[in-house]
């Protein structure tokens, strides 16, 4: 049977359910309550794939020998010396397991197109650990960093009942705000290009950003702002966190090369500023909305 079922210890008194994809056993070699434990492992496929054993757990198992179940209908029968020298013969009722629930409070985001939502979910009931799966591709309990949307999440747990919740992540109107203006000189300029979903410095943009650098003789007192884009080719939560990436390793790309950290400010636009509108877009007008704008201002 494997690995997954024969352990270094020994294993006995093998029952499989009457649906043949769950086989019942009893093993010293898993850990457990003390002497040979029950255990069950499911059929994932093939008959030499099961997943990893599961302990029934205490209700069945004692510290001492539980071996030879089996069940019919709504009753499970084991022998075990729980209570004696010598083994006696248990039954149990089955209990259906709890249904799954869950519940999540969002928290919208707080500026205008900002990206600072976040949700709270609350697994319940069911069998732990419970694994997540969000809209956005997120697998966390709690994602954070969101921009406005409906996300949905798939909670699994460990027996595979699901449930789905809904949360909708919103964001203030758009208000116009009065303030002082500032000239800001652009002194120097540079524009680097991505490769499609990379945040990674290519040969290309590498070059670009060396020849940039090459302009100061000294840097430390030199101020910059970084600003970052992608292409529409993604939902806008990928593109705003990929926006993101591509903006903080350009700025580590220029503290490394000599830069004051605290002179850089850095802002991350995903799809939503494009240097090219278009319907149907060319690789050429792609690449062009790929970019990082390096601006050195006065």
């Amino acid at each position: 049977m494997g690995a997954n079922i024969n352990s270094t210890g020994y294993e006995i008194s093998p029952f499989l359910s009457a649906s043949t994809d769950t086989l019942y056993f009893s093993s010293n070699g898993f850990g457990g309550q003390g002497d040979a434990d029950i255990f069950y492992s499911v059929k994932q496929g093939s008959w030499t794939n099961w997943s990893a054993p599961k302990n029934l757990g205490d209700r069945i198992n004692s510290p001492k020998f539980d071996a030879y179940f089996s069940h019919s209908g709504n009753h499970a029968y084991w022998s075990s010396n729980r209570d004696d020298l010598r083994s006696d013969i248990y039954y149990s009722t089955f209990l259906p397991p709890p249904p799954l629930l869950a519940s999540a409070v969002g928290t919208d985001v707080t500026v205008y197109q900002g990206s600072d939502g976040m949700i709270d979910l609350t697994p319940s009931g069911g069998v732990p650990p419970y694994s997540y799966l969000w809209s956005n591709g997120s697998t966390t309990e709690d994602p954070a960093e969101l921009i406005k949307g409906i996300y949905t999440v798939v909670v699994t747990d460990d027996i595979n009942q699901e449930v789905e919740v809904e949360v909708p992540i919103n964001e203030p109107d758009p208000t116009p705000v009065i303030r002082t203006v500032e000239t800001v000189k652009i002194v120097e300029e540079a524009i680097i290009y991505f490769d499609l979903n990379s945040s990674i410095h290519n040969s290309e943009n590498v070059v670009s950003l060396k020849d940039f650098i090459g302009k100061f003789s000294s840097k430390s007192d030199v101020k910059l702002t970084v600003e970052s884009h992608c292409d529409k080719r993604s939902s806008d939560s990928y593109n705003i966190w990929l926006s993101k990436k591509r903006m903080n390793r350009t700025i580590d790309y220029l503290v490394s090369n000599g830069f004051n950290r605290d002179l850089i400010t850095g802002s991350y636009k995903g799809e939503r500023q494009p240097d090219v509108v278009c319907e149907t877009c060319t690789e050429e007008q792609f690449t062009k909305n790929r970019r990082t704008i390096i601006k050195v201002i006065e």
